[in-house]
């Protein structure tokens, strides 16, 4: 995979464990909706600001959203071998 695709996994993950829709998170943000559905289907040209709005959003940041794509990578890495 991309390092795209875990971003986009991440993100949805975030949106589902807040338990919002794109639209509150759209509204919230004042990010266009089909720009949220966008990357979280495919993240690989987020721009950095658009992913920091987002985490803001959810309240986390840049460093932790980053260390929960690697612990992502290594349990599966771990649960293949």
């Amino acid at each position: 995979k991309e390092i795209g695709q875990y971003v986009s996994e991440e993100l949805r993950s975030l949106r589902s464990i807040s338990n919002e829709t794109v639209e509150q998170v759209s509204v919230a943000t004042k990010l266009n909706k089909d720009t949220i559905y966008r990357y979280e289907k495919d993240a690989s040209s987020i721009k950095l600001y658009i992913l920091e709005m987002l985490l803001n959003y959810y309240g986390l940041n840049l460093f932790i959203f980053v260390a929960n794509i690697y612990d992502r990578l290594q349990n599966k890495k771990e649960k293949q071998e």
